[in-house]
């Protein structure tokens, strides 16, 4: 009765997720997938999918610093306008599961709090984090190297979870433990209420 789509952005192709839509509405089967927020531009299409059977997505938000997804050579909708993008979601009845990364270079301790807060104040029924991981072969990798910031090559470390780089705002102390107090915030009994 209950499906997920594994594409890592099943809106990438708006005019192939309304297709699909149309012909999943039918089936009256329930669904979830992940989609980058510009699915949003287009709120009938919000609109179809929930009608389809749509329940939650996946939403890889990793910043709300717009410096920080610049860096990162996101194109996506400024952080600006993420909530309105949340409240489209909501409007049709679709879960939100948000994703964050904690450490990137415009990242302070204030980050933590400040992310907690944007998730609590949007209503997310989800949310994950991950610690920046620079991996071996990508520019990231490679720049951070070059400035002597890669902390290890422990490669059984670079899972998200765990700093294997030197920060650029905060120690490493301090981006282990706002990850861990993200999760401990959000997965309150306060924050859940």
């Amino acid at each position: 009765p209950y499906a997920v789509f594994v594409d890592n952005n099943l809106g990438s192709r708006p005019d192939y997720l309304r297709r699909l839509c149309r012909a999943l509405r039918p089936l009256e089967k329930i669904w979830s997938a992940a989609v980058t927020i510009d699915v949003t531009d287009d709120a009938e299409l919000v609109r179809e999918m929930a009608l389809a059977g749509c329940t939650g997505v996946f939403v890889g938000f990793e910043s709300l610093t717009g410096e920080n997804l610049d860096d990162a050579h996101k194109k996506t909708p400024r952080p600006e306008d993420y909530a309105r993008r949340v409240e489209i979601l909501h409007r049709y009845g679709i879960q939100v599961n948000g994703s964050f990364v904690l450490g990137f270079d415009h990242d302070g301790p204030e980050v933590f709090e400040r992310t907690c807060d944007w998730i609590e104040a949007c209503r997310l029924e989800c949310a994950t984090f991950h610690i920046l991981t620079p991996y071996p072969g990508t520019p990231l990798f490679d720049d951070m190297a070059a400035a002597g910031r890669i902390r290890h090559r422990d490669w059984t470390k670079y899972d998200t979870a765990h700093v294997v780089f030197e920060p650029r705002k905060m120690t490493v102390e301090g981006l282990e433990g706002g990850y861990a107090y993200c999760y401990r915030r959000l997965f309150s009994h306060a924050s859940i209420w």
